[in-house]
């Protein structure tokens, strides 16, 4: 080949260059999360023979997660492209805006990866027999149930950021305030007390992916849930709401979570850089995927066994749980009334 045609090819390789696809000079937005906790108790009280009061308790934690507008990020397209490679770069996000997975390869396309990791909220169950008869409060209690054990429903969200000693007194619902509200002829708050939430303390993230930062990374700017430490207590008064302990446990939070960067490569002329992370609806890394031009993958898989909830049920999921509620129910109410009478247990 003559230099002239060398130089010819040249000018007809780079043109070819000049004129290919790329990617637009975009920025891309997204939320980190934000999260609500919220608790569900369930008392189920009879009294037996003698009018002791007896009571059984379900807490069921709610952790429900959205985009935080205080804490909206960006990413600039044109910062992930090379001048001489191909990038493709795909976001996936929630509904709200909040990241949920993100792959980037610098050359092709780079396998997708979603994942959605969900645990259900589990339920405690507690009975009490109280210390001292009770005989006008069973009058009131057997009056209300028809002879039969009288279950009453709380549920309220809790503010994470008031801690204890504080409590947040959890509202009942407009069928059980009829027996507790306030200034309620015969009300049960007497015998049966109030029910609190207490934040007991929160934490950030212990363990989240930290690297050495590269000339030419792009960081993505992220955040590793935190964790609450929340009790539910029963007591006589707001004042004296934590004689009678419920549930204790802790519960995953986005927003008092650790924020971290996670480096996206610079795009490379040779071979292949690809990045993948995947994250849950708290923004909980679950994997992060590095590949380099050698084809080795490196896969971290974070496990998350913190609570969280799925948003946006079917109607068959929330049918499910109509169902496991009346279950839980029904069994409390049993449980109760063999309590209160051994002899027509059931």
């Amino acid at each position: 080949m003559t230099k002239l045609t060398s130089v010819m090819a040249a000018s007809v390789l780079l043109g070819c260059l000049g004129g290919c696809a790329s990617l637009p000079d975009a920025t891309i937005g997204y939320y980190l999360p934000q999260t609500k906790v919220s608790f569900k108790v369930v008392r189920t009280m009879a009294c037996d023979v003698n009018n002791y009061l007896i009571i059984a308790s379900a807490v069921t934690p709610t952790v429900t997660h959205s985009a935080d507008p205080d804490s909206y990020k960006e990413i600039a397209l044109k910062s992930l492209k090379g001048d001489l490679s191909d990038t493709d770069v795909k976001f996936d996000f929630f509904d709200d805006g909040r990241l949920k997975g993100i792959n980037a390869s610098s050359t092709g396309e780079g396998e997708a990866i979603l994942k959605a990791v969900i645990t259900v909220a589990s339920a405690a169950a507690l009975a009490v027999k109280d210390n001292a008869p009770k005989p006008k409060e069973c009058a009131a209690i057997k009056k209300a149930g028809g002879d039969k054990p009288l279950t009453l429903t709380y549920e309220s969200e809790v503010d994470i950021k008031t801690l204890s000693p504080a409590t947040q007194p959890l509202k009942a619902d407009p069928l059980s305030e009829v027996y507790i509200g306030a200034g309620t002829p015969g009300s049960l708050v007497p015998a049966i007390g109030i029910v609190c939430a207490i934040v007991d303390g929160t934490a950030g993230a212990m363990h989240y992916p930290t690297y050495n930062p590269q000339s030419g990374d792009v960081p993505l700017h992220v955040r590793q849930p935190g964790l609450a430490k929340v009790r539910v207590t029963a007591g006589p008064s707001k004042e004296q709401c934590t004689s009678t302990k419920l549930w204790e446990g802790k519960v995953q939070v986005a927003q008092v979570g650790t924020p971290y960067d996670l480096p996206i490569p610079k795009a490379v002329t040779f071979g292949k850089e690809v990045f993948a992370a995947v994250f849950t609806e708290s923004g909980a890394i679950t994997t992060l995927q590095y590949t380099s031009n050698t084809g080795a993958a490196q896969v971290l898989n974070v496990t998350n066994s913190a609570l969280t909830a799925a948003q946006g049920e079917t109607t068959a999921q929330k049918a499910q749980d109509v169902k496991a509620e009346a279950d839980l129910i029904a069994q409390h109410q049993r449980l109760v009334q063999c309590l209160a009478d051994p002899k027509g247990c059931k």
